[in-house]
């Protein structure tokens, strides 16, 4: 519930500049062969933000990617050891029963 009550602060304040911005006008050029386009401040502004978010989500979940398979591995290592563990402590108790 404060994930959303935040998110909805943070949109909020997100939207102040663009709602102040008034009707200024600028030209954007999104690709170099496409003609120039009249934007308000606020779209682009908005624009901008939306790919500054998309960008940083991108980085976010290549950096949970590599936290998974970090993960995978050492998962892998400790059940390597809990076998190798398992042995060790059979390997002794067949030395005592044997004594």
């Amino acid at each position: 519930m404060t994930k959303i009550i935040l998110l909805i602060v943070f949109l909020l304040l997100l939207m102040l500049p663009v709602l102040a911005s008034g009707g200024q006008t600028v030209l954007v050029e999104f690709l170099p062969f496409q003609a120039e386009k009249e934007l308000t401040l606020g779209s682009v502004m908005l624009l901008f933000a939306a790919y500054g978010m998309l960008a940083m989500g991108l980085f976010g979940l290549l950096d949970r990617m590599e936290l998974s398979l970090a993960n995978r591995k050492m998962k892998a290592q400790i059940a390597k050891l809990e076998s190798e563990l398992i042995q060790l402590r059979d390997i002794v108790t067949q030395d005592q029963d044997a004594s």
